[in-house]
């Protein structure tokens, strides 16, 4: 078993970072925890297998929307066997500062949305107008339509009695 110190730096406060570590820490079956530091930096302290601490190092260099790992410091050392699992530590007021931040990010969240909505809204409001205009223009075509069947119908018995006419004739004709 050795122990893992590493230092972290880049954009990793208040952007979930410390919670991915564990994560994977667990995942690892690794014991540790990792706290915040001054200046934006993350510690993190690792025990376990030598071959797991490294697949851990390589793991917990980040780099998505919000975390932006950009510099490890590791040193291996003797583990202690101190810890029972992986962790968090939590310093006065990062909890309460961490809470402010979420909620002054769910009401924009919810800004976007309120004002996404009111625009899918109007253009549903717009749509349904196209539409009935639409169907009007449709009934029309449809009247036009039984309006030439009609004629044609017509034309037809005309020329069906015509035929009959002739028909007729002829036969008187013939006598």
């Amino acid at each position: 078993m050795k122990r893992l110190t590493l230092i972290i730096s880049g954009k990793i406060q208040k952007a979930g970072y410390r919670e991915k570590v564990i994560d994977i820490g667990k995942s690892l079956g690794l014991s540790g925890y990792s706290e915040n530091l001054p200046g934006g930096r993350v510690r993190i302290i690792a025990e376990g297998d030598e071959e797991k601490l490294e697949l851990f190092k390589d793991h917990i260099n980040i780099k998505n929307t919000l975390i932006k790992v950009s510099n490890i410091k590791s040193t291996f050392g003797t583990a202690t066997g101190e810890f029972s699992g992986f962790s968090k530590l939590v310093k006065g007021g990062e909890t309460d500062e961490r809470l402010d931040t979420a909620a002054t990010l769910l009401k924009e969240l919810i800004d976007v949305a309120r004002s996404g909505f009111s625009s899918i809204k109007e253009d549903t409001s717009s749509m349904v107008l196209k539409q009935d205009r639409m169907l009007e223009k449709q009934d029309k075509m449809l009247e036009k339509q039984d309006l030439h069947i009609e004629i044609t119908r017509n034309g037809f018995n005309d020329v069906k009695n015509e035929i009959k006419d002739v028909k007729n004739e002829i036969q008187f004709a013939k006598g």
